[in-house]
C-alpha cells in the first residue's frame, strides 16, 4: 500500500521529443458511410491546429478555466485536454449532466469559476424545454464565453442564452469533425453573435457551401481552390493515418483517399 501511494505522489513532469508526425490521438469514424475507420492524428497537426483554435480564436490565456461536457469517446475530448498547452486549467465532469437537477454543470461552473463553457446545442434545447433558467441561481462571474456544438443553434436558442444564462457573454456556435479533430467553422471575439449563423470558417482553412445543383468541382474552380487528393496509409491493422505538415480539410472520406482543399 505504501508504494501505491508514493506512486500517487507528485512526480516531476519529464517530456520526451518525438517527431512531428508521430501518433497523439486515434479517434474513429462514426460509421455512417460504412464501417468505422481508425484515424492517427499527428502530434504535430493537433499541436498547431488545436493551439490556433483556443488561442487565436478562442481566446483562452493562461488563468482561463476551460470546462466543456463531452464523453472520452466524442473528439471534443481531446479538443478539451488540449486547452493545457494554453497554459489553462480543465475543469472535468464524469456524470448525467441533468442529474440530480439542470443545476449540476452551472453549479460546477460557477464554484469552479469557469470562463469557459462549452456544450452540446441538445443540452440547451433540453434544458430550455424543462423551463430552467440558470441565471435565477448562478451569476457565473467569471463566464466568458459560450460555446456550443454538434448540431446547430436554433434562433430561439440564441435568445434563452442570452435571457436565461448571461447576457453578457460570447456565444460561439461552432462545427467541426473527427476527421480532422478540430473545427471548421469557429469562434472570433471580433465579430458580433448572429442568430443562425457561424462566426467564421477556422483560419488557414477554405470552405465553400455547395447547393444541391452545384458540384465541388464547379464551385472550386469558380473560387481558385486548389484540390489535391492523397492517398491514406493503410497499416496491417486497417488504420488509417492521415500525415499533413499543412492544414487540410477532408471533404469526402473513403477507402481510396480524402479529397481536400488547402490554402
Amino acid at each position: 500500500m505504501e508504494l501505491y501511494l508514493y506512486s500517487l505522489q507528485k512526480q516531476p513532469l519529464r517530456f520526451n521529443r518525438v517527431a512531428f508526425n508521430s501518433p497523439l490521438f486515434i479517434l474513429y469514424s462514426s460509421g455512417t458511410t460504412g464501417k468505422p475507420k481508425c484515424i492517427v492524428h499527428s502530434v504535430g497537426g493537433i499541436t498547431l491546429n488545436h493551439l490556433k483554435e483556443h488561442k487565436l480564436h478562442c481566446d483562452i490565456r493562461s488563468d482561463d478555466r476551460v470546462f466543456y461536457y463531452t464523453t472520452c469517446g466524442w473528439m471534443m475530448w481531446n479538443w478539451h485536454v488540449s486547452a493545457l498547452a494554453s497554459g489553462a486549467t480543465l475543469v472535468i465532469y464524469d456524470g448525467n449532466p441533468v442529474y440530480p437537477s439542470e443545476e449540476v454543470l452551472w453549479d460546477l461552473a460557477e464554484r469552479s469559476s469557469v470562463t469557459l463553457f462549452g456544450t452540446a446545442a441538445k443540452y440547451l434545447e433540453a434544458i430550455e424545454k424543462n423551463g430552467f433558467i440558470p441565471n435565477k441561481k448562478f451569476a457565473l462571474p467569471h463566464l466568458k464565453t459560450l460555446c456550443s456544438t454538434g448540431s446547430v443553434l436554433y434562433p430561439e436558442q440564441f435568445d434563452y442564452v442570452y435571457q436565461a444564462i448571461k447576457s453578457d457573454l460570447h456565444l460561439a456556435s461552432i462545427s467541426g469533425g473527427t476527421d480532422i479533430c478540430g473545427c471548421f467553422v469557429l469562434v472570433t471575439l471580433s465579430l458580433p453573435s448572429i442568430e443562425e449563423n457561424a462566426k467564421l470558417q477556422d483560419l488557414v482553412l477554405m470552405l465553400t457551401c455547395l447547393t444541391p445543383t452545384e458540384s465541388l468541382f464547379q464551385k472550386s474552380a469558380a473560387n481558385s481552390f486548389v484540390l489535391i487528393a492523397f492517398q491514406i496509409n493503410r497499416s496491417a491493422f486497417g488504420m488509417m493515418t492521415v500525415n499533413a505538415t499543412t492544414m487540410l480539410i477532408g471533404l469526402t472520406l473513403s477507402s481510396v483517399g480524402v479529397m481536400v482543399t488547402m490554402c
